[in-house]
């Protein structure tokens, strides 16, 4: 697995922001980045309000990871946060009803967002 993983960290004494992989800035960075790690498979980690759900989700997300890259694949992990460019198109483009949510692409997809 790439040394990327899960990565939690004190915002305040009541907020913990629960993450997977290097947190974008933009939906556009995301084939950049995914290309330089060489990623064939990516995931898309769109994090939610509620703690508890939100570290799951991150948690399966890094179980599905270690079983792709231990069959070989080359996989990495972002985070898009509300509020960052391209943000709301992602979530329309794919129906995203319920946070957190993730999504999973390949790296065809990735050169043609």
């Amino acid at each position: 697995m790439s040394t990327e993983s899960l990565a939690a960290s004190k915002q305040s004494s009541e907020t913990v922001a629960v993450s997977c992989g290097v947190t974008l800035d933009s939906i556009e960075s995301l084939a950049k980045l995914a290309d330089e790690r060489g990623a064939n498979v990516a995931f898309i980690f769109l994090p939610g309000e509620d703690e508890d759900s939100t570290r799951t989700a991150s948690a399966q997300v890094e179980a599905t990871m270690n079983m792709l890259s231990a069959k070989g694949k080359q996989v990495a992990a972002f985070t898009l946060e509300r509020g960052a460019e391209g943000y709301d198109q992602l979530i329309k483009q794919f129906s995203v009803e319920s946070l957190p949510s993730v999504i999973a692409a390949g790296f065809y997809f990735l050169i043609t967002i």
